[in-house]
């Protein structure tokens, strides 16, 4: 090893790009998981989105006997992909059946480290008109 002058040493680059990698390394990880998460959230919303239009094709079709069978189905659909909704709600009204449900983001989230990002509730919503209805 040699040794260097101070002189020498305040002109020498060498090094000069590990320190801005370590400077900007986290904020490009902060963005990336930033990203990642809310990438994650509305895949969640259309998954879900996904399982309630199926189940409201099923209830127009006369597949459910009863609203509260068919919630229970779609509740039980939900949990089994980790996104338990807060609420559930699910009406006929005029040939059309109308369910709505609210997930709380943090069972959306991957990473969770965003708190404001995880404290509010994605809403899906489907509405399908029931067939063979009688008017």
């Amino acid at each position: 090893m040699t040794r260097m002058s101070p002189k020498n040493f305040l002109r020498d680059q060498s090094g000069s790009a590990t320190i801005e990698t370590v400077l900007w390394l986290p904020f490009f990880a902060f963005f990336i998981t930033f990203f990642v998460d809310v990438a994650m959230i509305f895949q969640g919303q259309a998954r879900a989105l996904k399982v309630i239009q199926e189940a409201n094709r099923e209830l127009s079709i006369g597949a459910y006997t009863s609203i509260s069978d068919f919630e229970a189905r779609v509740m039980a659909d939900l949990t089994a992909m980790g996104m338990a909704p807060d609420s559930l709600d699910t009406s006929i009204v005029a040939g059309v059946v109308t369910t709505r449900a609210l997930i709380p983001t943090d069972a959306l989230a991957v990473v969770g480290l965003f708190t404001p990002l995880t404290s509010f509730q994605v809403g899906v919503g489907s509405e399908m008109m029931i067939e063979n209805w009688e008017v």
